[in-house]
């Protein structure tokens, strides 16, 4: 089970569902919630890149 575990990799792609309309505006399939929280979660990553499995 460790060495399944030590092979897999999970990467964070905060954007799900977001469109961007022609008008150039964000939308998100859960409303304006989804997309400020997607923004903080982007943020994050931006900021603390390297996460590591406790």
């Amino acid at each position: 089970m460790d060495s399944l575990i030590s092979s897999i990799f999970n990467s964070l792609i905060p954007y799900g569902n977001a469109r961007i309309t022609s008008d150039k505006v964000i939308t998100c399939q859960h409303g304006p919630t989804e997309c400020e929280l997607n923004t903080v979660e982007a943020c994050a990553l931006q900021v603390w890149p390297a996460q590591v499995a406790q």
